[in-house]
């Protein structure tokens, strides 16, 4: 008796593990991206991460960007039938040697995770002394996700 019990329990263990216990898939993919625009001084002074589903949204994105530029530049055409605009902008920094780029963006069942890179200045680097405004803005494909902004 003991042993049959031991044999279901096992065989009740088994099939729970080959279900997976329950828990939710969680597989993330590597979503492809194009740069729209990058630049070492946009006009956003503070770091934050912006998406533009549309183009209203991105008229608005697109006029930050660009607000330190006399004449502003014409916003690049962006299908937002089938794309989106994510970006973030690093804020200011002290000096011409600090960049960023956004290196990755990832979907989880969940949400588009951005993630980037700041490049500051090597010890002794001779640098540029101006305020820069570090920023990058790229098309992914259109998704309803949150989109969440990681710093590498």
């Amino acid at each position: 008796m003991h042993s049959m019990r031991t044999a279901i329990s096992l065989v009740v263990a088994s099939l729970l593990a080959a279900c997976g216990g329950g828990e939710a898939s969680s597989e993330t993919r590597n979503v492809p991206f194009t740069t729209v625009a990058q630049s070492g001084n946009s006009g956003v002074t503070a770091g934050e991460g912006v998406v533009a589903r549309n183009q209203a949204e991105f008229n608005t994105v697109w006029a930050r960007f660009s607000s330190n530029l006399l004449p502003p530049p014409q916003a690049p055409a962006i299908d937002f039938g089938s794309q989106q605009v994510v970006g973030y902008f690093l804020g200011s920094r002290p000096n011409g040697c600090y960049s960023m780029s956004i290196t990755r963006v990832t979907q989880s069942d969940d949400r588009l995770v951005v993630s980037y890179k700041e490049q500051v200045p090597a010890a002794g680097a001779i640098c540029t002394m101006q305020v820069v405004n570090p920023a990058h803005l790229v098309a992914v494909p259109l998704s309803p996700l949150h989109v969440e902004f990681r710093a590498e």
